[in-house]
């Protein structure tokens, strides 16, 4: 990663990833934000396979998924969030609010990232694979949300 000069765009923010241009007002964001582009997982669930870059990502993993305190409800189809950040995002879903399109095949995507991940798929590269029945994936979190049909069962990730 490397610090590009500040754009006049982002009055405040003077730290760019070089990766994905994401911009940052304090030095610790960005470098907190590199994790996001590392394939490095050290940090295991002790509840399920699922691992996590950092000790945040784990808690925050541990708070969305792990908990049955979930008071943010979805006025269009009544699901519940434990967080208001991920009914916000998830009414988005209902709204197609922000959606990014495909430039290959149209499909809409919540995202930049999400935009990105899916380009991957046009590219026919399946990058990681399960360790339990072979399926490959073209990310980390798709084989992550895969594994969830073997929990109860070791599983690592492995690049191919």
């Amino acid at each position: 990663m490397e610090i590009k000069s500040k754009s006049p765009e982002a009055k405040t923010k003077k730290y760019e990833c070089a990766e994905c241009g994401k911009l940052f007002e304090w030095k610790q964001s960005w470098i907190g934000h590199g994790l996001v582009h590392s394939s490095a997982r050290l940090f295991p669930c002790t509840i399920c396979p699922s691992t996590s870059k950092s000790k945040w990502y784990l808690f925050r993993h541990t708070k969305i998924i792990h908990t049955d305190n979930k008071t943010f409800r979805c006025t269009h189809c009544e699901k519940l969030y434990a967080t208001l950040s991920l009914l916000k995002r998830h009414v988005r879903s209902h709204t197609r609010e922000g959606f990014k399109g495909c430039p290959e095949c149209g499909k809409l995507c919540p995202t930049n990232t999400g935009l990105r991940s899916h380009l991957i798929t046009h590219s026919g590269k399946s990058n990681f694979m399960c360790d339990i029945c072979n399926q490959a994936f073209f990310s980390p979190s798709q084989l992550s949300i895969h594994s969830r049909i073997h929990w109860g069962k070791t599983l690592q990730l492995h690049p191919m």
